[in-house]
């Protein structure tokens, strides 16, 4: 959901962030951030260090971390990955909260962007119990090749040039490196794709969502 209605309320001339290719960046309690370019990898990162898990992937003007009004969570475990320079706006969650008060337009429309972002993540845990890997992987290729920000149509097909590792597009399917390669290489031998460690080729994408293992 575009929340568009924040450039309507002038957030906009908010503190506008761009960082650089290859930072990391963790949010500061009481903030919140708009992405206005690129899409990010929220990452939650375990305390050892050694292990990190994608919790979904953020399009432009998404809001982060996910706000509800009068909570407060711990946030040192969340960072936000990317792979290219992007663009944010910080804005001070007091500011964010008045404007909530004071709308009743915006607060309908935040409440249906948090019904629409849990949603995702029940439908996320719900496809790991029920579907395969085979389908879930598909439907991450077919998520990544309809946005216009990775992808380019050449006669059809989809090419996907994602900075996202193996590692990060397994954990975004709920599966480990090994079995995400082995899916890709069965779509590869059946024709549907080709890939390699720059860019993912889909030759066409509802060939893709028919394949059935």
């Amino acid at each position: 959901m575009k929340l568009s209605f924040l450039q309507e309320q002038n957030l906009t001339q908010k503190t506008h962030i761009s960082t650089k290719k290859w930072e990391i960046f963790t949010p500061q309690k009481w903030k919140l951030y708009v992405i206005i370019s690129w899409t990010v990898a929220e990452t939650l990162e375990k305390n050892d260090g050694l292990e990190t898990h994608i919790k979904r992937l953020l399009w432009p003007w998404d809001i982060f971390p996910l706000y509800i009004p009068h909570t407060s969570s711990d946030l040192s475990e969340l960072i936000y990955e990317r792979r290219v320079p992007w663009k944010i706006i910080e804005i001070a969650q007091a500011d964010f909260t008045d404007l909530l008060y004071t709308n009743q337009q915006i607060t309908q429309l935040y409440m249906g962007y948090i019904g629409e972002a849990i949603q995702g993540v029940e439908q996320r845990l719900e496809d790991q119990n029920f579907l395969s890997t085979t389908d879930r992987c598909i439907q991450l290729l077919v998520k990544l090749a309809g946005n216009n920000q990775f992808t380019q149509d050449f006669d059809g097909q989809k090419e996907i040039r994602c900075w996202l590792t193996q590692v990060q597009l397994a954990s975004l399917s709920g599966c480990s490196r090994q079995s995400f390669t082995q899916t890709m290489n069965t779509l590869k031998n059946k024709n549907l794709l080709s890939y390699d460690a720059r860019r993912i080729l889909i030759y066409n994408v509802d060939d893709l969502k028919a394949y059935k293992k």
